[in-house]
């Protein structure tokens, strides 16, 4: 099941594009806007993940963050705070209600990352992953086969296959990240498979392969690359700056 996190923000565009962006890394998302509307939500809904504007108060003027982080009903939700103005009181007050994090606009989407790590179970994948449509190379016991690539991610790769290679089988890939690049030539193992029919239920099969001996600069360009892919073209077209690189 995908963790929930409710953004409250008197931001609009704030709350499209950051709201788009999580649901990208894996989030179910629900939207206030502004402090009236977020507590109103609250009545009913329990996200796993609260993220409110600083400068937010309840109706009776304490601010938004106090109110939660006291509140019966919301104490035990984690919260993150961001603010357009950041200055050390502010920090201190987030540190003080025991706040997971406190992050600056535009949102950096490695900041971000790394403060939903803090709360994230121990199953919770800890490397940024995207969606990854292209052809892999790989070589394994003297053969060669193309196969398409579902997913990508910092540590590994998804591919589909009919016939998975077993568990711990060593191969290597080679591909592209995009048209313009060049080859990238990867170690990897096979370290999960999954088939069609699984516990009743129909499944796209294929291999999960973990990378191994990444060289510095293969790192920063598959880092550099899923970056750009989950955000991007929410940067380009964000008409007030909430996201960034």
């Amino acid at each position: 099941m995908q963790p929930s996190v409710m953004i409250i923000d008197s931001s609009t565009a704030f709350v499209r594009h950051a709201s788009l962006l999580l649901n990208r890394l894996g989030y179910a998302v629900r939207a206030s806007i502004g402090g009236a509307e977020g507590q109103k939500a609250l009545e009913t809904a329990r996200p796993d993940l609260l993220i409110i504007a600083a400068e937010l108060n309840s109706p009776d003027g304490e601010p938004l963050a106090r109110t939660l982080a006291d509140g019966h009903d919301t104490a035990h939700i984690p919260l993150i705070i961001v603010t357009v103005d950041p200055s050390t009181k502010e920090e201190n007050f987030c540190r003080d209600l025991g706040c997971i994090d406190y992050l600056p606009k535009p949102l950096t989407l490695e900041r971000l990352h790394a403060a939903l790590l803090k709360i994230s179970g121990p199953d919770r994948r800890g490397h940024l992953r995207a969606f990854f449509d292209r052809k892999i190379r790989i070589y394994s016991g003297g053969k060669r086969e193309d196969l398409c690539a579902l997913n990508l991610s910092e540590s590994g790769v998804f591919l589909h296959k009919m016939m998975p290679l077993p568990t711990g089988t060593e191969l290597e890939m080679k591909f592209r990240l995009d048209d313009d690049g060049d080859d990238l030539l990867l170690k990897g193992r096979v370290i999960h498979t999954r088939e069609l029919f699984e516990n009743g239920r129909v499944n796209d099969p294929g291999m999960a392969v973990q990378f191994h001996d990444l060289a510095p600069d293969e790192a920063l360009a598959l880092r550099t690359y899923l970056k750009e892919s989950l955000a991007s073209d929410l940067i380009q077209e964000q008409e007030e700056r909430a996201l960034w690189l």
